[in-house]
């Protein structure tokens, strides 16, 4: 998979998907897998990851989960599970550099995303719940600790498009750029968000943020103090 370096640290991961749509097929998700380790291996800092102009990236198509047995499909699910699970663990911060649609299992990646530029014309939406797939990728638990439990009810249940003004209003979307600046806005935030931090800190707050969603309110809390904590014995220890 073509990968670039554009600002110190930081690499480019293009997702290719399959058809007009850029679905995320197994071969994709794998090639994402893929391409993140061999990120983390070369000690990038960041990644920015996006679909071809005016296309993200869409989940499975319906009508092939439709024709899939019951392993075929658990099997795909599991392949799905396991690029999540290595966008929360790895040590990369990540960027999302969205330009039209963005549907299913794009948008779980989105979401799973520390980041998230878009264009004007980006759209995002999760018919899942529609068609009798809800996501198993993580939107379900990210997408209301991202914009809040009502406006999250609201996209999930009618499965319905959200412009990238809405995306905006609601905190899904930090920043809304032109398409002809959305990667190298995307690099030049992510590079400049990442060296503000101390990186005993930077890595702190990842794992705040990574992983108290899903976790009860209290013990979210202790997991921040026990963070910080870590963050300020290690910023001593480097003066």
């Amino acid at each position: 998979m073509e990968r670039r370096d554009v600002q110190a640290g930081v690499v480019e991961i293009p997702i290719r998907g399959a058809g007009p749509a850029n679905v995320l097929d197994s071969d994709a998700m794998a090639r994402l897998e893929v391409a993140l380790i061999a990120a983390e291996r070369r000690g990038a800092a960041g990644a920015i990851l996006h679909g071809p102009p005016g296309r993200f990236a869409a989940g499975a198509d319906l009508a092939t989960l439709e024709r899939m047995g019951g392993a075929e499909a658990f099997e795909f699910g599991r392949e799905g599970s396991r690029l999540f699970r290595r966008m929360e663990r790895t040590s990369l911060w990540l960027a999302a550099a969205v330009d039209g649609h963005c549907i299913g299992g794009g948008f779980d990646l989105v979401l799973a995303c520390d980041l998230v530029l878009a264009t004007p014309r980006a759209t995002f939406r999760h018919p899942g719940t529609r068609f009798g797939f809800p996501t198993t990728y993580g939107g379900n638990r990210r997408l209301p600790a991202r914009v809040g439990t009502s406006p999250a009810t609201a996209m999930l249940l009618q499965g319905r498009f959200v412009s990238a003004v809405e995306a905006h209003e609601a905190g899904l979307v930090t920043e809304l750029v032109p398409a002809d600046e959305l990667r190298s806005r995307a690099n030049e935030r992510l590079a400049r968000w990442i060296a503000a931090a101390s990186p005993p800190v930077a890595r702190s707050l990842q794992a705040v943020f990574r992983t108290s969603a899903r976790l009860p309110l209290h013990t979210g809390v202790a997991l921040e103090e026990a963070a910080l904590r870590a963050a300020s014995l290690a910023g001593d220890r480097s003066c």
